[in-house]
Protein backbone atom coordinates (compact mmCIF):
# COMPACT_ATOMS: atom_id res chain seq x y z
CA UNK A 1 0.00 0.00 0.00
CA UNK A 2 2.84 2.51 0.77
CA UNK A 3 4.47 1.39 -3.03
CA UNK A 4 0.51 1.97 -4.16
CA UNK A 5 0.80 5.42 -2.88
CA UNK A 6 4.05 6.32 -3.61
CA UNK A 7 3.66 5.78 -7.41
CA UNK A 8 0.19 6.97 -7.82
CA UNK A 9 1.50 9.99 -6.72
CA UNK A 10 4.52 10.18 -9.21
CA UNK A 11 1.45 9.99 -11.68
CA UNK A 12 2.89 6.33 -12.30
CA UNK A 13 -1.79 5.46 -12.14
CA UNK A 14 -2.40 8.75 -13.71
CA UNK A 15 -5.43 8.25 -16.30
CA UNK A 16 -3.87 11.23 -18.76
CA UNK A 17 -0.99 8.82 -19.51
CA UNK A 18 -2.69 5.57 -20.39
CA UNK A 19 -2.71 4.73 -24.26
CA UNK A 20 -6.19 3.59 -26.04
CA UNK A 21 -6.09 -0.07 -27.36
CA UNK A 22 -6.36 -0.36 -31.15
CA UNK A 23 -9.54 -1.20 -32.02
CA UNK A 24 -8.37 -3.54 -34.45
CA UNK A 25 -4.87 -5.22 -32.83
CA UNK A 26 -3.64 -7.55 -35.92
CA UNK A 27 -0.05 -8.26 -33.89
CA UNK A 28 -0.23 -9.18 -30.71
CA UNK A 29 2.04 -10.27 -28.09
CA UNK A 30 1.35 -12.37 -24.90
CA UNK A 31 3.71 -11.93 -22.01
CA UNK A 32 2.90 -14.89 -19.93
CA UNK A 33 4.19 -18.32 -18.48
CA UNK A 34 4.71 -21.30 -21.00
CA UNK A 35 2.77 -24.11 -18.61
CA UNK A 36 -0.93 -23.81 -17.62
CA UNK A 37 -4.18 -22.93 -19.32
CA UNK A 38 -3.89 -19.22 -19.18
CA UNK A 39 -1.88 -19.47 -22.84
CA UNK A 40 -4.53 -21.75 -24.37
CA UNK A 41 -7.59 -20.03 -22.84
CA UNK A 42 -6.35 -16.78 -24.58
CA UNK A 43 -5.57 -18.63 -27.64
CA UNK A 44 -8.83 -20.15 -28.24
CA UNK A 45 -10.81 -17.02 -27.46
CA UNK A 46 -9.29 -14.92 -29.69
CA UNK A 47 -9.43 -17.94 -32.19
CA UNK A 48 -13.55 -17.89 -31.76
CA UNK A 49 -14.04 -14.46 -33.19
CA UNK A 50 -10.77 -14.74 -36.01
CA UNK A 51 -7.83 -16.77 -37.44
CA UNK A 52 -6.02 -13.23 -39.16
CA UNK A 53 -5.07 -11.47 -35.39
CA UNK A 54 -1.53 -13.10 -34.76
CA UNK A 55 -0.24 -14.14 -31.23
CA UNK A 56 3.57 -13.98 -30.44
CA UNK A 57 3.81 -15.60 -26.70
CA UNK A 58 6.93 -13.86 -24.88
CA UNK A 59 7.64 -16.51 -22.42
CA UNK A 60 8.28 -15.69 -18.81
CA UNK A 61 8.33 -17.15 -15.29
CA UNK A 62 5.55 -15.71 -13.17
CA UNK A 63 6.23 -16.62 -9.62
CA UNK A 64 9.39 -17.21 -7.79
CA UNK A 65 12.55 -15.37 -6.99
CA UNK A 66 13.54 -14.80 -10.26
CA UNK A 67 10.06 -13.65 -11.56
CA UNK A 68 10.17 -10.12 -11.47
CA UNK A 69 13.43 -9.48 -14.15
CA UNK A 70 12.21 -12.16 -16.30
CA UNK A 71 8.61 -9.92 -16.22
CA UNK A 72 10.32 -6.80 -17.22
CA UNK A 73 12.49 -8.20 -19.60
CA UNK A 74 9.69 -9.98 -21.44
CA UNK A 75 7.80 -6.64 -21.47
CA UNK A 76 11.08 -4.99 -22.92
CA UNK A 77 11.28 -7.50 -25.00
CA UNK A 78 7.23 -7.26 -26.50
CA UNK A 79 8.22 -3.18 -26.48
CA UNK A 80 10.87 -3.65 -29.08
CA UNK A 81 8.31 -6.42 -30.99
CA UNK A 82 6.92 -3.26 -32.91
CA UNK A 83 3.46 -5.18 -31.63
CA UNK A 84 -0.18 -3.15 -31.78
CA UNK A 85 -1.07 -4.39 -27.79
CA UNK A 86 0.02 -6.46 -24.98
CA UNK A 87 -1.50 -8.39 -22.70
CA UNK A 88 0.43 -9.67 -19.24
CA UNK A 89 -1.65 -12.55 -18.05
CA UNK A 90 -1.17 -15.21 -15.50
CA UNK A 91 -3.84 -17.47 -13.70
CA UNK A 92 -4.82 -16.97 -9.86
CA UNK A 93 -2.56 -17.89 -7.64
CA UNK A 94 -2.07 -16.74 -3.74
CA UNK A 95 -0.91 -13.67 -2.89
CA UNK A 96 2.59 -14.53 -2.07
CA UNK A 97 2.72 -15.60 -5.74
CA UNK A 98 0.96 -12.48 -7.46
CA UNK A 99 3.92 -10.89 -6.09
CA UNK A 100 6.22 -10.33 -8.60
CA UNK A 101 3.30 -8.26 -9.82
CA UNK A 102 3.38 -5.85 -7.11
CA UNK A 103 7.24 -5.11 -8.33
CA UNK A 104 7.75 -1.28 -8.13
CA UNK A 105 10.46 -2.32 -11.58
CA UNK A 106 7.04 -3.95 -13.20
CA UNK A 107 5.38 -0.84 -12.46
CA UNK A 108 8.10 1.84 -13.65
CA UNK A 109 8.51 -0.81 -16.87
CA UNK A 110 4.68 -0.76 -17.81
CA UNK A 111 4.32 3.11 -17.51
CA UNK A 112 7.27 4.06 -19.24
CA UNK A 113 6.49 1.18 -22.44
CA UNK A 114 5.19 2.34 -26.24
CA UNK A 115 2.90 0.16 -26.54
CA UNK A 116 -0.85 -0.26 -25.13
CA UNK A 117 -0.57 -3.03 -22.67
CA UNK A 118 -3.25 -4.99 -20.80
CA UNK A 119 -2.45 -6.51 -17.34
CA UNK A 120 -4.89 -9.82 -16.65
CA UNK A 121 -3.58 -11.28 -12.88
CA UNK A 122 -5.47 -13.40 -11.38
CA UNK A 123 -8.55 -13.89 -10.82
CA UNK A 124 -11.39 -11.06 -10.54
CA UNK A 125 -10.90 -10.41 -6.80
CA UNK A 126 -6.75 -10.08 -7.51
CA UNK A 127 -6.11 -6.58 -8.00
CA UNK A 128 -1.75 -6.05 -7.99
CA UNK A 129 -0.02 -3.05 -8.81
CA UNK A 130 0.52 -3.97 -12.34
CA UNK A 131 -3.10 -3.72 -12.86
CA UNK A 132 -2.65 0.29 -11.79
CA UNK A 133 0.37 0.89 -13.90
CA UNK A 134 -1.10 -0.93 -16.64
CA UNK A 135 -3.18 0.82 -19.51
CA UNK A 136 -5.77 -1.37 -18.95
CA UNK A 137 -7.03 -3.94 -16.02
CA UNK A 138 -9.11 -7.15 -17.45
CA UNK A 139 -10.20 -8.96 -15.05
CA UNK A 140 -8.97 -12.36 -16.29
CA UNK A 141 -7.11 -13.44 -19.08
CA UNK A 142 -9.20 -14.37 -21.23
CA UNK A 143 -11.07 -11.27 -20.75
CA UNK A 144 -8.50 -9.87 -21.70
CA UNK A 145 -8.34 -11.56 -24.97
CA UNK A 146 -11.98 -10.58 -25.48
CA UNK A 147 -10.87 -6.99 -25.28
CA UNK A 148 -8.50 -7.20 -27.99
CA UNK A 149 -10.17 -9.89 -29.74
CA UNK A 150 -12.55 -9.28 -33.26
CA UNK A 151 -14.85 -10.80 -35.30
CA UNK A 152 -13.47 -10.37 -38.85
CA UNK A 153 -16.53 -9.73 -40.96
CA UNK A 154 -17.60 -7.28 -38.86
CA UNK A 155 -14.46 -5.09 -40.18
CA UNK A 156 -15.22 -6.19 -43.73
CA UNK A 157 -18.53 -4.77 -43.10
CA UNK A 158 -16.48 -1.74 -41.35
CA UNK A 159 -14.59 -1.36 -44.81
CA UNK A 160 -17.82 -0.87 -46.98
CA UNK A 161 -19.69 1.43 -44.65
CA UNK A 162 -16.84 3.84 -44.52
CA UNK A 163 -16.30 3.65 -48.22
CA UNK A 164 -20.46 4.03 -48.86
CA UNK A 165 -19.71 6.96 -46.32
CA UNK A 166 -17.50 8.56 -48.41
CA UNK A 167 -19.46 8.25 -51.78
CA UNK A 168 -22.37 9.66 -49.71
CA UNK A 169 -20.55 12.61 -49.19
CA UNK A 170 -18.99 13.04 -51.55
CA UNK A 171 -22.16 13.19 -53.53
CA UNK A 172 -23.81 16.21 -50.46
CA UNK A 173 -20.67 18.25 -51.76
CA UNK A 174 -21.14 17.92 -55.47
CA UNK A 175 -24.79 18.79 -55.15
CA UNK A 176 -23.77 21.90 -52.74
CA UNK A 177 -21.07 23.10 -55.57
CA UNK A 178 -23.80 22.54 -58.38
CA UNK A 179 -26.53 24.59 -56.45
CA UNK A 180 -23.90 27.37 -55.95
CA UNK A 181 -23.03 27.23 -59.51
CA UNK A 182 -26.39 27.56 -60.60
CA UNK A 183 -26.98 30.94 -58.08
CA UNK A 184 -23.98 32.37 -59.86
CA UNK A 185 -25.50 31.66 -63.27
CA UNK A 186 -28.31 33.42 -62.93
CA UNK A 187 -26.88 36.17 -61.57
CA UNK A 188 -24.54 36.62 -64.12
CA UNK A 189 -27.80 35.76 -66.98
CA UNK A 190 -29.00 39.06 -65.92
CA UNK A 191 -26.08 41.14 -66.54
CA UNK A 192 -24.74 40.55 -70.48
CA UNK A 193 -25.27 37.89 -72.59
CA UNK A 194 -21.71 37.37 -74.09
CA UNK A 195 -20.80 37.31 -70.06
CA UNK A 196 -23.41 34.70 -69.55
CA UNK A 197 -21.49 32.94 -72.23
CA UNK A 198 -18.16 33.44 -70.48
CA UNK A 199 -19.02 32.81 -67.35
CA UNK A 200 -21.26 29.68 -68.13
CA UNK A 201 -18.28 27.82 -69.49
CA UNK A 202 -15.86 29.07 -67.09
CA UNK A 203 -18.14 27.40 -64.29
CA UNK A 204 -18.76 24.47 -66.52
CA UNK A 205 -14.94 23.67 -66.56
CA UNK A 206 -14.64 23.97 -62.98
CA UNK A 207 -17.49 21.79 -62.39
CA UNK A 208 -16.20 18.75 -64.84
CA UNK A 209 -12.91 19.51 -63.01
CA UNK A 210 -14.22 19.04 -59.69
CA UNK A 211 -16.27 15.84 -60.25
CA UNK A 212 -13.21 14.54 -61.96
CA UNK A 213 -11.51 15.26 -59.30
CA UNK A 214 -13.65 14.03 -56.76
CA UNK A 215 -14.35 10.30 -58.93
CA UNK A 216 -10.29 10.01 -58.43
CA UNK A 217 -10.37 10.43 -55.10
CA UNK A 218 -12.86 8.02 -54.38
CA UNK A 219 -11.33 5.59 -56.67
CA UNK A 220 -8.38 5.76 -55.61
CA UNK A 221 -10.31 5.19 -51.62
CA UNK A 222 -12.16 2.16 -53.09
CA UNK A 223 -8.76 0.67 -54.35
CA UNK A 224 -6.69 1.00 -51.13
CA UNK A 225 -9.88 0.03 -49.33
CA UNK A 226 -9.88 -3.23 -51.65
CA UNK A 227 -6.28 -3.94 -51.37
CA UNK A 228 -6.86 -3.80 -47.42
CA UNK A 229 -9.70 -6.44 -47.76
CA UNK A 230 -7.78 -8.78 -50.04
CA UNK A 231 -4.95 -8.48 -47.74
CA UNK A 232 -7.59 -9.27 -44.49
CA UNK A 233 -8.75 -12.34 -46.29
CA UNK A 234 -4.87 -13.60 -47.04
CA UNK A 235 -3.93 -13.37 -43.36
CA UNK A 236 -7.08 -15.59 -43.02
CA UNK A 237 -5.78 -19.65 -42.56
CA UNK A 238 -9.65 -20.73 -42.98
CA UNK A 239 -9.34 -19.74 -46.74
CA UNK A 240 -6.91 -22.47 -47.07
CA UNK A 241 -9.14 -25.47 -44.81
CA UNK A 242 -11.79 -24.61 -47.15
CA UNK A 243 -10.03 -25.91 -50.00
CA UNK A 244 -9.64 -29.51 -48.34
CA UNK A 245 -6.00 -28.15 -46.27
CA UNK A 246 -5.39 -29.73 -43.12
CA UNK A 247 -3.11 -27.62 -40.27
CA UNK A 248 -1.20 -28.85 -37.96
CA UNK A 249 -0.53 -27.60 -34.27
CA UNK A 250 1.68 -29.19 -31.14
CA UNK A 251 1.36 -27.50 -27.98
CA UNK A 252 -0.66 -24.84 -29.47
CA UNK A 253 2.11 -23.60 -32.47
CA UNK A 254 1.65 -23.99 -35.78
CA UNK A 255 3.94 -27.52 -37.39
CA UNK A 256 5.72 -26.33 -40.35
CA UNK A 257 7.49 -29.52 -40.76
CA UNK A 258 8.17 -33.23 -39.68
CA UNK A 259 11.47 -32.58 -38.23
CA UNK A 260 9.19 -30.57 -35.27
CA UNK A 261 7.61 -34.09 -34.77
CA UNK A 262 8.70 -37.22 -33.17
CA UNK A 263 6.78 -40.72 -32.45
CA UNK A 264 4.50 -40.20 -29.47
CA UNK A 265 3.79 -36.38 -29.75
CA UNK A 266 0.04 -35.06 -29.02
CA UNK A 267 -0.97 -33.11 -31.97
CA UNK A 268 -4.40 -31.49 -33.22
CA UNK A 269 -4.91 -31.73 -36.92
CA UNK A 270 -7.47 -28.78 -37.84
CA UNK A 271 -9.60 -28.69 -40.79
CA UNK A 272 -12.05 -26.12 -42.17
CA UNK A 273 -14.95 -27.51 -40.02
CA UNK A 274 -13.12 -28.06 -36.31
CA UNK A 275 -10.17 -30.46 -35.43
CA UNK A 276 -8.69 -33.76 -34.32
CA UNK A 277 -6.54 -34.59 -31.54
CA UNK A 278 -4.01 -37.45 -32.94
CA UNK A 279 -0.78 -39.21 -31.58
CA UNK A 280 2.41 -39.65 -34.05
CA UNK A 281 3.48 -43.16 -34.84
Amino acid sequence: EELKQTLRAEGIFAEEHKKTLPKYALNIALVTGKEGSVLQDMYSTFRRYNDCQQLTVIPTRVQGVTAENDIVNALLKADKGGFDAVILARGGGSFEDLMPFNSEKVARTLYAMRTPVVSAIGHETDNPISDYAADLRALTPTAAAELLAFNADELREAIFSLLEFCKDNSKEKLDEISSQIAASLNTVFHITKSKLDKKDYELSSKLSAIREKTRNKVTAAEHKIQLLCEKVSALNPMSVLQRGFFAVKKNGKDITGVAALKTGDEINIVARDGEKAAIIK
